[in-house]
């Protein structure tokens, strides 16, 4: 089993922390830098849980969101993940300065669609997120790396 944990806030002020009912989460291959390739793997989420941190982003009350799933099994190569809250409309993760090189992407269909974050906010920045559980790395491959 794995998960993932990250922060957030929801469009509006008056959607309290605990909106959110589910996650969907899906792993997509890289195409030349970019979350355009295909879907290689969706994760079936068995546990979602959501909660108030107390702090407040742009006049919103932040959240922690916390997602267990079943893990996927990827061939050697470079990977996307690409997540999303089952809940009200507009939900949006925080961001944090870039720290890898490498920009987020975001998809806000009513801001576009998908884009890179330096499109959509002006500045390179990162999705805020901790990926954990147990993961196996085949005899095969020589490291694990998430940018």
């Amino acid at each position: 089993m794995l998960d993932l944990t990250w922060r957030h806030v929801w469009g509006t002020p008056s959607t309290p922390p605990g909106s959110g009912t589910g996650a969907e989460i899906s792993i997509i291959a890289d195409a030349g830098g970019s979350p355009t390739g295909p879907v290689v793997g969706t994760a079936v989420v068995g546990t979602y849980t959501e909660i108030a941190t107390g702090a407040v982003f742009f006049s919103r009350p932040e959240a922690e969101s916390f997602a267990g799933f079943t893990a996927i099994n990827l061939a050697p190569g470079t990977y996307w993940l690409d997540a999303t809250i089952v809940g009200p409309e507009n939900n949006f993760w925080l961001t944090s300065p870039v720290v890898n090189s490498t920009n987020c992407w975001v998809n806000y269909s009513d801001l576009g669609g998908l884009q890179d974050c330096f499109t959509q906010f002006g500045a390179n920045q990162d999705i805020n997120f901790s990926l954990g559980g147990n993961i196996v790395i085949p005899a095969e491959l020589t490291g694990f790396k998430v940018e």
